[in-house]
């Protein structure tokens, strides 16, 4: 009878421990996720910054091209203007 609850005890101590190392490397789990996720917090936040400033650089692209076709045409308008005035 003794030994049979010796036994029993050491089984709970047994399922005590493990139970404890569960635990353990479920905490260490969820502190590794939570350090994944800050960590994919980051990377949107800086991929949505990268992506602000090349879209900003594109509209800065375009308005200077729009510039360059804008002093183009009045060149052009210019030279065409000139034309008309001289005499003949």
């Amino acid at each position: 009878m003794l030994e049979d609850l010796q036994r029993k005890l050491f089984e709970k101590d047994e399922l005590l421990k493990s139970a404890e190392i569960s635990k353990n490397e479920i905490n260490k789990t969820h502190t590794e996720l939570d350090r994944l996720k800050r960590h994919a917090v980051e990377k949107d936040s800086l991929t949505k910054s990268i992506q602000m400033q090349l879209s900003d650089a594109k509209d800065d692209v375009d308005d200077k091209e729009m510039l360059k076709w804008k002093k183009a045409s009045l060149s052009c308008c210019t030279c065409c203007y000139k034309r008309e005035d001289e005499d003949p």
